[in-house]
């Protein structure tokens, strides 16, 4: 038995944090309570508002679906197994959180075999991942419509 002085301390986790399986918890963005990681949602969301809605209606046409749930279910489907339910957005998650993960060891190389400096090797790192990732093995691998489907506005 741990003496209480000794004991680590444990933070109440928010009903957010327990569904998704995070430890973050809700913070206040303009007033609003949002999670961590729905930072991207709300910046994604606020371009997405400021495009003519003819534009919109075309790319949620050509959308087939979050591209992290298209991935964990082909992944799983691979090794015979079928996501539904509750099981599908924890799968989901782990792809999304994995794939970032994955790209570490880049920031690792850049930060200890060159002068960049932090930021300037954490953009890099994002910045390749983003061309590589979203824009080519995503549409490649069949978990986003190609991105010709995603035409600019006027096109």
């Amino acid at each position: 038995m741990v003496h209480p002085a000794v004991a680590p301390t444990r933070r109440r986790r928010s009903a957010a944090a327990c569904r998704t399986g995070t430890g973050a918890g809700p913070r206040r963005v303009r007033g609003r309570r949002v999670r961590r990681h729905q930072g991207e949602e709300l910046v994604s969301a606020a371009l997405y508002g400021r495009e003519p809605e003819r534009d919109q209606r075309r790319e949620d046409a050509a959308r087939p679906g979050p591209p992290y749930q298209i991935a964990a279910k082909k992944i799983a489907a691979l090794v015979g197994v079928t996501l539904t339910g509750g099981a599908l957005a924890p799968a989901s998650l782990a792809m999304h959180y994995g794939l970032a993960l994955s790209w570490s060891p880049l920031y690792l190389l850049l930060r200890r075999n060159t002068p960049l400096a932090p930021l300037t090797a954490g953009l890099a790192t994002g910045a390749a991942m983003s061309l590589l990732a979203d824009e080519a093995m995503t549409p490649l691998l069949g978990f986003s419509a190609p991105n010709r489907a995603y035409r600019l506005g006027g096109s």
